[in-house]
């Protein structure tokens, strides 16, 4: 007997849910692009527990017939291709037919559903894959869809969904993308029974962006528009100064689809050339529109990736438009310093000269240690363009980065701290009122011990806005708050590896309370923090992982020299 078999057609749909049906993000994605494509001006999203527990999209769109439900649970039925050359020119969100099929194989799905011309709509109600209830009932016109229990049936599956807020969160960002991409449509998101968005419909992109993403981002952002022949770019990047050290408000359409396109990025970071800082990533939303011909979605089942056929193009469509919009702005943003000036450096206002707070002493490293532990007596330290400190060693030089080295004693000062209780944060006369974004307010949900305890003490204030009522003791100026932005922003970065929330929060605000490049240190200053540094347990690297000093030994520099 032979060892090949055709597989049914309940595990063919389980398999294929792996492809289309990830967390339940991708569920809400598949759905809401079925609410777009039915010609939905209304969607409203209910979730529960992040969506695993429940998933609810209500739209009022066309609706479906009691003949087309049916059939919209078995694969490859759908009505936005016919033919294959039709696959050529998509114009629409979904296409493949497997969206439904693929979710009420591995969740319990349920659907009202009633077009305009009828008087009674549908519901099915479905088990493993197949409708198991369908009846006759008054719904209103469009449709409703409602997932519950993701996995329940694969449990191999379940286990590798991630916490409920971290579900969440991928929700919001796949609720977010849609709302910014169609201003035109009424949104509404409510979670475990709150609401967190009211998006009503606008013919005004710019109002969208700011009730998404917020008055601060709405704020920083220039007008692009450029057009190469068929195809055309509009949209907004964002000034070089707002630029976050990671993606993830890299908003890209294409005809209508959110899209991540590494040619798109490519041609907007050289837009932006030498006014970005290396290592920074500038927030952009740009609508693309091409001819259908022009571009395939079809080579994921995700459809978050394209293939365009006019690479060329796209990219300098995109690039000009960057371009023309800085020039239309006036902006002239400063550029990077080279790496080698002749200036005189800018210094900012003087540090007061660190305290040793670590009370073990810097001992005698054993023999094994590296050989530029081996100082000269009186020793005098170089600071170099008030960034670097430079110190001379039996075998020749030892280069300090100052910032990453007071983020090492920092940070190991916090941690000795918090060994024994929380700290006590600095209480503010007067509290300060701070903007948040959707996405901000899940990190400060998901790190609130861990932000405490380091001496933050915040609380919501109204719709998107936090109170800061105290901050941590080691920082000397809260400002106006923003640092407590940079905070949630580092935590959330693929940058830190470290997995304990208490200490990718103590990192981020060791990072930001430390010494910085441009601060002018006294030869005491500099003996202090060399001192403290190798005090620490890791002086040879910041938390971050970024190296804090390097050693030029006299060979390599008689090498370079060809001596």
């Amino acid at each position: 007997m032979g060892k090949i078999r055709v597989l049914d057609e309940w595990v063919a749909n389980r398999i294929a849910a792996g492809e289309v049906v990830e967390r339940p993000a991708s569920v809400l994605k598949e759905l809401v692009e079925n609410s777009i494509d039915a010609g939905a001006t209304e969607i409203e999203v209910k979730l529960e527990d992040g969506g695993i527990r429940l998933i609810e999209v209500s739209d009022n769109g066309d609706g479906m017939t009691k003949e087309d439900a049916i059939l919209a649970f078995r694969r490859h039925s759908t009505s936005k291709i016919q033919t294959a050359d039709d696959l050529q020119e998509i114009a629409t969100l979904g296409f493949r037919g497997e969206a439904l099929p693929s979710i009420a194989s591995v969740a319990k799905v349920t659907i009202f559903t009633r077009p305009q011309n009828e008087q009674m709509g549908t519901y099915i109600l479905t088990e493993n894959g197949k409708p198991r209830e369908i009846s006759e009932t008054g719904t209103r016109k469009g449709t409703r869809v409602i997932v519950e229990n993701l996995f329940y049936n694969v449990p191999a599956r379940k286990k590798f969904l991630k916490s409920i807020r971290t579900e969440y969160k991928h929700s919001l960002n796949t609720f977010i993308r849609f709302a910014l991409g169609y201003p035109n449509i009424r949104f509404q998101l409510i979670s475990n029974g709150k609401e967190v968005f009211l998006l009503l419909e606008t013919d005004s992109i710019t109002k969208r962006i700011k009730d998404t993403l917020g008055t601060d981002f709405s704020e920083n952002i220039i007008e692009v528009g450029h057009s190469i022949d068929e195809i055309s770019v509009k949209g907004f990047i964002t000034k070089p100064s707002f630029a976050r050290k990671s993606r993830g408000y890299d908003y890209i359409y294409v005809n209508g689809r959110f899209v991540k396109s590494p040619l798109v990025s490519a041609a907007v970071k050289n837009g932006y050339g030498a006014y970005l800082q290396k290592g920074r990533f500038p927030p952009y939303i740009l609508f693309i529109s091409i001819p259908p011909e022009l571009v395939d979605p079809n080579i994921h089942p995700s459809k978050m990736a394209v293939r365009f056929k006019r690479e060329d193009a796209i990219f300098h469509t995109v690039l000009k438009a960057v371009e023309k919009g800085f020039q239309k702005a006036k902006t002239t943003p400063e550029k990077i310093a080279p790496s080698i000036s002749f200036k005189k450096s800018i210094t900012t206002k003087r540090e007061p000269t660190p305290h040793r707070v670590i009370t073990k002493k810097a001992s005698p490293p054993p023999q094994e240690e590296p050989d530029f532990f081996r100082m000269e007596p009186e020793i005098n330290f170089y600071q170099v363009h008030n960034m670097f400190i430079f110190v001379e060693t039996k075998n020749g030089i030892l280069v300090v980065d100052q910032h990453a080295a007071h983020e090492r004693v920092l940070y190991e000062q916090v941690l000795e701290r918090l060994k024994s209780a929380s700290l006590t944060g600095q209480r503010l006369l007067f509290p300060i009122v701070l903007e948040m974004t959707p996405q901000e307010m899940e990190t400060i949900k998901e790190y609130k011990d861990a932000i405490e305890h380091l001496g933050f003490e915040t609380r919501a204030y109204g719709s998107g806005h936090i109170l800061i009522e105290a901050f941590p003791p080691f920082i000397k100026e809260i400002g106006n708050g923003e640092i407590l932005h940079e905070i949630l922003e580092d935590i959330t970065s693929p940058e830190i590896e470290e997995p304990d929330k208490l200490k990718r929060v103590a990192a981020s605000i060791a990072c930001k309370a430390a010494i910085k490049a441009g601060d002018k240190l006294s030869q005491r200053e500099m003996q202090n923090l060399f001192d403290m540094l190798f005090a620490t347990e890791n002086p040879f690297s910041c938390p971050h992982g970024r190296p804090t000093v390097i050693e030029l030994t006299l060979n390599e520099l008689e090498r370079r020299f060809g001596r």
